[in-house]
């Protein structure tokens, strides 16, 4: 969307999902929340230190966070699957044509059954 796009100077961001129960983080971060395009309350969270973002949670999926993956350390193994928001695209952004496309924000993750 065009609040990542401006996170991001311009380009995407690239992130992982994880349950949110299994995410931990050590230090201090700060957050601030706005109303998203998708109607939903987006909070993220940076570094309050370095300014670097670290995770961003909806409200609409709270069992779910979503951490930037030029946050985790390497070798991490993860690269982007799917491109959204793609109605909020720049025209000259490129997509990978084997990636999964959403025009706005897809519906959550169907959770594995047990």
């Amino acid at each position: 969307c065009r609040q990542c796009q401006k996170a991001a100077a311009g380009g995407p961001t690239n992130n992982a999902m994880f349950e949110t129960a299994a995410v931990k983080i050590a230090g201090p971060v700060t957050a601030w929340h706005y109303a998203a395009a998708s109607g939903n309350t987006l909070t993220m969270a940076f570094c309050p230190h370095c300014g670097n973002h670290v995770f961003a949670k909806s409200s609409a999926r709270p069992q779910l966070t979503t951490v930037r993956i030029g946050f985790l350390d390497e070798p991490h193994g993860l690269s982007p699957k799917m491109a959204i928001w793609l109605s909020e695209a720049p025209e000259w952004a490129r997509i990978e044509p084997e990636m999964e496309t959403w025009p706005a924000q897809p519906p959550a993750p169907v959770a594995p059954a047990d």
